[in-house]
């Protein structure tokens, strides 16, 4: 899907604290939490109205001055097909069509996904995503208060019950997601991932973030949504396999 130091006075460190200690004499239960998470982005009747959505953004890497055209296609219940180019490192395709994840670059070829990377591509790709988070998280757990971008965020690990945990940060006033901590899984190993949500938007009754920073392997990225056409009519075959998945599968 995963995109920054905060500077503060000794003055605002202390009410920062005053805040955890009382948040911990009244933390809600994970449950509530996100139940409010819901309601905040528009609620369970809202989200039922989209059935798919299509997505232009772009990908900034302000260090690199790199810049990439991100198109993204989605589908009940779990289908997903995003499209990455960019002049400096070509193409880059990613998919899942319910069951297979896969992905093919300009760079490296074509990949399918396995083991933990697939188990986060089921967890990922849930159109839903926390709207029905009662059908396919294990355990949520309340993890205290915490500092967001100089606003208190309740802290939330959710486990899924296939796929990693992930730990989500709420905005204590709006409920929204404001940050999320977990772990892209490449080729080269597991990288720890931040991404934090901002600019949240009224689209077609739900609530989405159109700004995404994230900090990963010490760089950072920007994703701004530019367009997010609900319910839009998705090309025909548009979730298939490519034909170099299709080739590496036929080898197994």
């Amino acid at each position: 899907m995963r995109r920054w130091t905060l500077a503060v006075t000794v003055c605002a460190l202390a009410v920062v604290a005053g805040v955890e200690i009382r948040a911990q004499e009244t933390t809600p239960s994970a449950e509530t939490l996100l139940d409010n998470y819901v309601k905040a982005i528009g609620g369970r009747a809202a989200s039922d109205k989209v059935n798919t959505r299509v997505i232009k953004a772009r990908l900034e890497v302000p260090a690199a001055g790199l810049s990439m055209s991100v198109s993204t296609w989605t589908a009940r219940p779990n289908k997903a097909r995003t499209i990455l180019e960019s002049d400096a490192v070509g193409r880059i395709e990613r998919g899942f069509d319910g069951t297979v994840g896969w992905e093919v670059t300009t760079t490296t070829g074509p990949r399918v996904y396995e083991g933990a990377q697939l188990d986060d591509a089921v967890r990922d790709n849930r159109f839903d995503g926390l709207v029905t988070w009662r059908e396919w998280v294990a355990k949520a757990e309340t993890r205290g208060a915490a500092d967001v971008d100089g606003k208190p965020a309740w802290k939330v690990l959710v486990t899924p019950k296939r796929g990693s945990a992930q730990t989500y940060f709420l905005d204590q006033a709006s409920s929204l997601i404001v940050k999320l901590e977990t772990t892209a899984r490449t080729p080269m190993g597991d990288v720890p991932v931040e991404l934090f949500f901002s600019d949240y938007r009224d689209v077609a009754g739900v609530r989405m973030p159109h700004r995404v920073r994230q900090l990963l392997a010490g760089q950072e990225l920007v994703s701004v949504l530019e367009s997010v056409t609900p319910n839009a009519e998705i090309p025909a075959g548009q979730f298939d396999l490519p034909k170099e998945i299709q080739a590496l599968l036929a080898k197994k």
